[in-house]
Parts: structure tokens; sequence; C-alpha cells
């Protein structure tokens, strides 16, 4: 068919017209599905990560734990020693803390050494370490001050770091003292965590502590001091006592891979407990106020002026005193004020705020607010477990971090001084063998747990020597008191032999003797 020109460029127009529509289209469906799958990723981030009007208020910082440490210490540990002084639940957690960390034994040295040949174990070598540790830990050697025991010490440690979150402990080495060494405990407050700043050969100071470039601890700047005034240290100074990090033991929870100082482990909980102390307070206050007689006078209309004693200011006042009513002035009615205290719903609020600071200081809340009402016996035995596991994290750090360095050090010291006998330098190796003994827990249910312990050591899935260690007894011990028992016994003729007890098809204790 023939077109005319006109036709044909209409045509093409025509043409180029669809082509953009249909490319207008086709972009239009790739925008939208390109918004399609940027909504679908956002959907996939972390719910915690949306922002929106109702978390708008949550301001999250990215500054490192060591920052964090820098900016609050000073002010954390001053709240965390007042309460620890003036707050009923922290005071009774620092109580918690000492008596099931340490103990009313501490922590008891078992040495190992043997011979690292044979691996048996060196009997004299044994009796004499543990012997001269017994005279290390009297006070008059095992601190500068003369005054500290080793268990004194281990209990200032217990009421220390749980406020301070870090315990520093300096061998101080002197001819003058029997070992040629002795400890002395440092205020963590003396080591300065505002001096930060890097150092010309590739080292640096972080709150107060120096580190090469391979973060090794090099050494330790505490602030010098004169004799403390009965008020207070003397912070301002910036004078430096720089002790090499060979002497310095610094203990503390390290939670983060660059921390380098710690902090109270009462942190978490202290703006709760001071809040449940003031909260208890205005109530008991209040309960106070209600349960005197309170109101106004009020002037009735028309009525003569008050002809009795009156304020500065021209105000009626009287006193009140509980168990009393008084004769209204003439022309005055009486408004009562009823505080309507004290507040019924008051035990429930604080006891759900202790269950909170419970939490935080990872101990059970029926143990922290000495509460037993409503609990079952299987509950107190799974908090009681719960608990206990805590305390044996902190006891290990303890052993490993604290108690270990100090039994390393004497035991070089005392080789090097001749303490030891006659026993050689070149088995030291051998001598520093050791363990801790942290103190341990009566069972919970002792029949149930002495009869699943009897099954274990019959299935052959458990050792008596295991069983000993979870009770804190030392196995050779208990068989030499034993043998010594036996023996009394023999030679004064008494029979201490007892039922024999076995384990019945039902798994319930049984006695042998018992006639049938």
């Amino acid at each position: 068919m023939w077109k005319s020109k006109k036709q044909k460029l209409n045509d093409v127009f025509r043409t180029r017209r669809v082509r953009n529509v249909r490319r207008k289209i086709r972009k239009s469906k790739e925008v939208k599905l390109k918004n399609e799958i940027t909504l679908l990723k956002m959907k996939r981030k972390f719910a915690s990560a949306k922002t929106g009007r109702l978390i708008d208020d949550w301001k999250a910082g990215t500054e490192s734990i060591n920052s964090d440490i820098k900016n609050s210490i000073t002010k954390v540990r001053q709240r965390s020693k007042d309460l620890s002084l003036n707050n009923d639940y922290i005071k009774k957690y620092l109580k918690l803390f000492r008596k099931n960390v340490v103990g009313d034994q501490g922590f008891r040295l078992k040495s190992l050494a043997r011979d690292l040949k044979s691996k048996k174990i060196d009997e004299n070598a044994v009796d004499v370490i543990e012997e001269t540790w017994k005279d290390f830990c009297k006070p008059e050697n095992f601190s500068v001050t003369g005054e500290l025991s080793y268990f004194k010490f281990m209990t200032m440690f217990a009421s220390q770091y749980p406020t301070d979150g870090e315990y520093f402990v300096q061998f101080v080495v002197s001819d003058k003292f029997k070992y040629g060494f002795a400890l002395q405990v440092i205020d963590s407050r003396l080591l300065d965590h505002e001096l930060n700043k890097t150092l010309k050969n590739d080292h640096y100071i972080r709150l107060g502590i120096e580190f090469d470039e391979m973060g090794k601890r090099i050494a330790y700047y505490f602030k010098k001091y004169g004799a403390p005034s009965v008020n207070e240290y003397n912070f301002n100074t910036k004078n430096y006592n720089v002790v090499s990090a060979e002497f310095i033991i610094h203990i503390y929870d390290k939670e983060d891979c660059v921390q380098v100082r710690g902090y109270p482990l009462t942190q978490i909980s202290l703006i709760k407990s001071h809040n449940i102390s003031s909260y208890e307070e205005s109530e008991l206050i209040s309960a106070r106020v209600a349960s005197n007689k309170m109101g106004f006078f009020q002037q009735v209309a028309d009525s003569d002026a008050y002809m009795g004693d009156v304020q500065d200011d021209g105000s009626i006042v009287t006193e009140a005193e509980a168990g009393t009513f008084e004769i209204l002035p003439v022309g005055y009615s009486f408004k009562e004020f009823d505080p309507n205290h004290p507040n019924g719903n008051m035990p429930d609020f604080v006891k759900n705020q202790l269950r909170g600071i419970a939490s935080g200081l990872d101990v059970s809340y029926n143990t922290l607010a000495s509460d037993g009402e409503g609990i079952n016996f299987s509950t107190m035995r799974s908090f009681a477990l719960d608990d206990r596991d805590g305390w044996k994290l902190i006891q290990r750090m303890v052993k490993e971090d604290l108690l270990s360095p100090i039994f390393i050090k004497f035991i070089e010291m005392a080789l090097l001084k001749k303490k030891l006998g006659n026993l050689p330098v070149h088995k030291i190796e051998s001598f520093k063998l050791h363990e801790f003994k942290a103190r341990t827990f009566a069972w919970v249910d002792p029949y149930k747990d002495m009869l699943t312990n009897a099954l274990a050591v019959k299935m052959g899935i458990k050792s008596r020597i295991q069983i000993c260690n979870e009770i804190g007894e030392d196995f050779n011990e208990l068989m030499e008191d034993l043998a010594k028992e036996n023996k009394i016994a023999l030679e004064l003729g008494v029979d201490i032999s007892g039922a024999t007890v076995s384990i019945s098809k039902s798994g319930e204790l049984e006695n042998e003797n018992q006639e049938a």
C-alpha cells in the first residue's frame, strides 16, 4: 500500500512513541523490582537495629570498654562503696561473696611436687613445702606491714574486689623479709586511669598501664602519696611510682579482648539498689505520717478570729500525738489528710526490683533478699546449685590469677633464701607443681547425693578420689585418718566397724548386718 511521506513520518513517530512507552514501562518495572529487593534486604536486618519513635531514646555509643572505664570508673566506684556501707542488699552480696568464695578455711595449698621422670609424688618435698608455706602465711612474713595474714589477705580481697572490680598486689623484694619478699595490697584508685599516651619506643599507656607494641604489660603507674590523711589520699598528684609488671598481680574479670582494667561487679545493680533504698525510706516516712492523725484547720465562714497561740506567719499548728484527740478551736473545722500508707503494692514492687538486682549480681533472689516464702525444696536446690556454679567460676579465677603467682614467687624466693631445707634448686619446676583447694559446698540432699555417688563408684564411672575432691577432702589425708582411727580403736579394743552398707536393686541403701 502506497503511503505518502507524511504518513510514513507519522508511522515512524508512532513506532518511536510505542518504543518509548515500552521502555518506560520496562524501567518502571526494574525500579519497582529494585525497590522490592531493597525493602526485602531491610527486612532481613536485626530487629534490634531498627529505628523509630518508640526507641529514639535508645542511645548506644561506639566507645570501647576502656573509654567507658576511663570516663565513669571514679563515680561508679564511689557509688559502689557508698552502697556497700548503706544498702542492705549490696552489703548482703558482699557477705555472700566472702562466705562462698573464701569461706572460713580460705584456699588451702596442696603441693604436687613429684619426680619428673617417675611421676611419683615426692612425699618429703610435699611435707617441706607445705610446712614452709604455713610459716610464710603468718602476718609477720606474708605482708609488708606485718598485719595481714594469708587468710586476712583473702578476706580483704573478698571485700574490695566486688566494689572495685580489680585487686592489685605488689611483690616487695627485700632482704629484711624472712623469705626475701612480702606482699603489699595497693588501692586501685592509685593507678591513674587518666594517664593515656603514646611513648617514643612504640610503647603506649592505657589507663595507667604501659604496654609494648604487642600488647604485653610492661609497667604500672601508681600515684605517689605521703601518709594518707584521715579524710583521703591526695589523688591530684602527677608524680608516679612506676612498678615493673613482673612485680604486680592484677586480677580482674576480663570480659572484652581490649579491656585493660576492671570495674565493680555491682555496677549493673547500683541504680536499682539506690532507688530501692530511697523508695523504702519514702514508704517508711509516709507510714509514720499515716500512723498519726494529720490534717488542716479550716475556718468556718462568719466565725470569730482564732484567739489561741499561732505561728509567726499566723498559721495554726498543733503537734500530732498517737492515741489522743484534741478539741477544735471555736469557729474551725478539721479537714483530714490521709497519706494512705503503707502502700499495699510495695512488697510486690520491691520483690520485682530485687529480682533484677539479684540477676545482675548472679545470685538467686531468695538468697539475696533472705526470702524463703513460697519456695519448695526442688526450687531451692536448683537455685543453690546455680549459685554455686557462679561462685566456683570466681574461685577458679582467684586460684589462677592471684594465688598461683604468689605461690610460684614463694618457691623461687624460698629456694633462693634456703628456706626449703635440703631441697635441690635444680628441681624447682617440680616444686612449683601445686593446686589450691577452695571451699566446697555441702550436699543439698545428702542422702540422695551419697546414694548417687555410691552407685557411680559401684558402676566404675566415678572414683572415691573424685568424690573427695567434690566435697573438699583430700583422699590421702582421709585414708591416713581412717588408718589412724582403726589403729587407735584396735589398741583400745573398740569395735568401730559399724554396719556394712550395700545398694539394693531398687536403689536403696541396705544394712547387710541386719538379720533376715
